[in-house]
């Protein structure tokens, strides 16, 4: 909510506020019929600050982490991160479209530094989440609950002499969960197979193309 205010609400006000203060001629150029309104609308859009993409991915990252990091201490997160992402959407539309300039069209072939940044953290959410289900939580009390006995005041603390076995079962889900990110990793493909086939159909396609027009133009050469 906070960044939704800061990000769309309270710069579309200010927008609308000094839009009431614009010169006679531009917002009657806005209100033509004819191109002329289209170069009032872009005269307008040269007034907006240039759109930095870098609080997005920040933002994206952030509650990543929160999500997959601490996981076993909160599991409706991810639910609540959905319905908050839904309102983002609109939010960000709204500020790419009328807060913002046009943001450049740019080819790149992934996410940069973010991706590495992504990856680290699913890696280090084995380890905190197993930390929080043997250490901090109640969690493994309940699936291996011979661990732990009653004391005199009817709490469940564990048995003396028992802490190894329950770091020892901390450290054994910690290595099943990282072999399972790994074979997941190697054996789901970064591209789909039917993404690779069309992207290899165009190439094609543009390959042959362009042995096309190179026999045109070698023809016509010879014609003259």
């Amino acid at each position: 909510l906070r960044r939704v205010g800061t990000e769309t609400v309270l710069p579309a006000l200010m927008q609308w506020w000094a839009a009431r203060g614009a010169p006679e001629e531009l917002r009657l150029l806005k209100a033509s019929t004819d191109g002329r309104a289209r170069v009032a609308a872009a005269v307008v859009e040269l007034n907006h600050p240039e759109y930095e993409q870098f609080d997005d991915f920040l933002e994206m990252v952030i509650e990543f982490g929160y999500i997959s990091l601490f996981a076993s201490a909160f599991p409706e997160a991810a639910f609540v991160s959905l319905l908050c992402n839904v309102v983002e959407i609109k939010s960000d539309v709204y500020k790419v479209a009328r807060v913002y300039q046009r943001a450049p069209s740019l080819r790149v072939t992934d996410i940069g530094v973010w991706e590495a940044v992504v990856k680290c953290t699913v890696a280090l959410s084995i380890v905190t989440n197993c930390l929080i289900f043997a250490f901090t939580s109640k969690q493994i009390l309940f699936y291996f609950w011979w661990f732990y006995e009653r004391n005199e005041e009817g709490k469940w603390v564990m048995i003396e002499g028992e802490g190894r076995y329950v770091v020892a079962v901390g450290w054994a889900i910690q290595n099943i969960l990282a072999i399972l990110a790994l074979v997941v990793w190697v054996m789901v493909p970064a591209v789909p197979e039917w993404v690779d086939v069309e992207v290899r159909r165009q190439e094609h396609e543009r390959l042959a193309a362009t042995r096309q027009m190179r026999r045109i133009a070698s023809r016509v050469k010879k014609d003259q």
